[in-house]
């Protein structure tokens, strides 16, 4: 019996090293990962009110980690009691959802960090507005079958607390840099960030993608349009192939206003919709490319921010021998702290293109 017990034992697998420490205060763990709150703000679309979180997974396990957010479970309160939740799939960005289908496409390699963003909406009437947030969602475990299908695993609620508007979370300390976890394309081994010293660089392992130039230019009168170059660079030794999740462009200032996805949203990059992908953004190893990213805050008039966060998400495509396109991962990417010129100011104004004049036109 006591070499039976002893046999058990060594079936029990080492707890993991903690990731938490008490400088991230907005860090929580269980057995198989840590999540981070690195970022946390809210922003106003029209009526709806908007609070965005972006949450880091790191990997704790010695084996490859696949994860999903459970539909449905998201909630946000704020000190009012007033009830934000998850707009449907658009509310999610990085992580896929666990409904009547799994996606498994957010998985992580041992000790391998990933960002995904969570969105929740709350419309108000004559509530009082809360400015003090706690916010719930649940991750859950999936588990590879031999069959190639998922089974779920564990599912772990998870809570982060003292979340204020307009305050800033602390982001941890460097992580290196991703590997990916979708074969063949392999990120390049541990070493220095690629970001290092870049304010306006995103490193998502298999790339980057630098903030050029960014141009601010009025439309009417009416409309701000910010428009952000980035320049997007390989940092494997295997093609990559890259699109921009459609209608996922949005951006918000320090006093919280909310800006959309242009009418000419994305340029010198294909979009990825439910229904198909444009694979034209081909990157050779090393090579570097660019694309504009373009958003708008209709009837804005004159803007009175200064700083912007930008929030993107790309898709890692595969081109199958029968000539369709697999979406084999999605980046949630995140650029804070982005100063712009006041409009009028040197490098400023840039008088919107005939394609966004014509694209206004038609809509009238």
């Amino acid at each position: 019996m006591k070499g039976l017990f002893v046999a058990v034992l060594l079936l029990v697998p080492a707890a993991a090293q903690n990731v938490c420490s008490p400088a991230q205060p907005r860090c929580t763990e269980v057995g198989a990962f840590a999540a981070t709150m690195t970022d946390f703000r809210t922003s106003v679309a029209g009526r709806v009110r908007v609070v965005t979180a972006s949450i880091r997974f790191t990997n704790k396990l010695k084996r490859d980690l696949t994860l999903g957010l459970v539909a449905n479970s998201g909630v946000t309160i704020d000190d009012q009691g007033n009830r934000y939740v998850i707009n449907g799939t658009d509310g999610v960005r990085g992580i896929g959802l666990i409904d009547s289908r799994v996606d498994a496409k957010f998985t992580l390699r041992p000790g391998e960090p990933a960002d995904a963003r969570v969105e929740m909406v709350w419309q108000p009437g004559r509530e009082i507005i809360g400015l003090n947030f706690e916010m719930e969602f649940a991750v859950r475990e999936l588990i590879p079958t031999p069959s190639g299908q998922w089974r779920l695993g564990l599912e772990h609620p998870l809570r982060f607390t003292g979340l204020r508007a307009g305050a800033a979370v602390a982001a941890p300390a460097a992580a290196p840099p991703a590997v990916t976890a979708a074969p063949p394309v392999q990120a390049p081994a541990s070493g220095p960030d690629p970001c290092t010293g870049l304010p306006r660089c995103y490193n998502a392992g298999l790339f980057t993608a630098e903030i050029q130039n960014i141009a601010s230019s009025m439309y009417g009168e009416r409309h701000h349009i910010i428009k952000f170059n980035v320049r997007i660079r390989n940092l494997t030794d295997q093609q990559l192939i890259l699109g921009s999740t459609y209608n996922t462009l949005s951006a918000t200032d320090e006093l919280g206003n909310r800006y959309a996805a242009s009418p000419t949203a994305v340029t010198g990059m294909g979009q990825v919709t439910r229904v198909k992908a444009d694979p034209q953004f081909v990157l050779a190893p090393g090579q570097t490319r660019n694309a504009a990213f373009e958003v708008m805050r209709r009837n804005s008039g004159r803007p009175n921010g200064t700083v912007y966060t930008l929030d993107a998400s790309l898709e890692q495509l595969e081109v199958l021998p029968s000539q369709q396109v697999r979406s084999v991962k999605q980046f949630s990417l995140s650029f804070t702290n982005l100063s712009i010129p006041p409009l009028g100011a040197a490098g400023a104004v840039q008088q919107p293109t005939q394609k966004l004049i014509d694209l206004f036109k038609k809509k009238k």
